[in-house]
């Protein structure tokens, strides 16, 4: 069932039924053209070090949508460097092979916490951790990342400042965490904001 995080402040929505892609990324091209191509930001002529595809969910959107997003910049800027860092974050790992395929070579998990109790309270809904996913579920999306992505391949993010977390926990917790992590890891502190649901 459809759902959103409950501890996150961003704007967000709850993906519909039939998501307008073709709309979205009209909107994405559009955009990308005008931050390239106007004065004001200086950006013409500027290399490209990296793109990243963030901010919640992007992997709701088809493979194709991504793929044709990294055409047009690559277009635009007369061509996208080898070796070039492109990140998506994703927890939707049936489409982790086919996103490899297309040249996304970093991945970001949005795990949040490896302690079981802990998880309902964050309401996190990604694929592979419904509602009632489990620490083991993570772990296991974790380790479907590295195989695809490598060491180096991919991220994933931890919350601490949870209600009731002890500092023994976290600390048990984030040893966890560190023990199955590549070569990085974002952590970030909970904060609810006035009128976070």
């Amino acid at each position: 069932m459809p759902s959103k995080c409950t501890y996150c402040n961003f704007n967000k929505y709850v993906n519909p039924a039939a998501p307008p892609h073709e709309r979205m990324l009209s909107a994405l091209k559009k955009e990308i053209s005008f931050y390239l191509k106007h004065p004001k930001f200086a950006l013409q002529n500027r290399k490209v070090h990296s793109v990243y595809f963030g901010g919640g969910t992007p992997t709701l959107a088809p493979v194709s949508v991504i793929n044709s997003v990294l055409e047009e910049i690559d277009k635009l800027t007369g061509g996208l460097p080898a070796g070039l860092e492109v990140t998506i974050e994703s927890s939707e790992m049936a489409k982790l092979q086919s996103l490899h395929e297309t040249g996304i070579n970093r991945l970001s998990l949005g795990v949040q916490s490896l302690c079981e109790d802990d998880l309902p309270i964050l309401g996190e809904f990604v694929d592979f951790v419904c509602r009632d996913h489990s620490a083991a579920d993570a772990i296991q999306a974790i380790e479907t990342a590295k195989r695809i992505f490598g060491d180096r391949g991919f991220t994933f993010d931890m919350i601490f400042g949870r209600p009731g977390q002890l500092y023994k926990d976290w600390s048990k917790e984030l040893d966890q965490a560190l023990s199955i992590a590549g070569d990085h890891i974002s952590i970030y502190q909970l904060t609810l904001e006035r009128g976070t649901p």
